[in-house]
């Protein structure tokens, strides 16, 4: 789903792998992803958007998409994008 929220954790993968315009659906790994990339997604998702989210969710849903729908997730309802 592209939405403000989608279009904000691209851009944070985006950022955090030194890369252009990812797909939503573009696999971390076959991204170049490896763990320290992890955590600075990870750390900054945290950061914007005030949310608990893991590195093992990041490998558990690792597309942008799936990472989106799972940090969603974890946000309030008012809050939710």
């Amino acid at each position: 789903m592209e939405d403000d929220l989608s279009n904000s954790i691209r851009a944070i993968w985006e950022d955090a792998l030194k890369l252009d315009r990812i797909g939503f659906a573009d696999s971390f790994a076959d991204l170049g992803g490896h763990s320290l990339a992890a955590m600075r997604i990870v750390a900054r998702t945290r950061a914007q958007f005030g949310v608990r989210v893991s590195v093992r969710e990041l490998f558990d849903q690792p597309t942008v998409a799936g990472f989106a729908d799972a940090v969603r997730r974890l946000l309030p309802a008012t809050q939710v994008k």
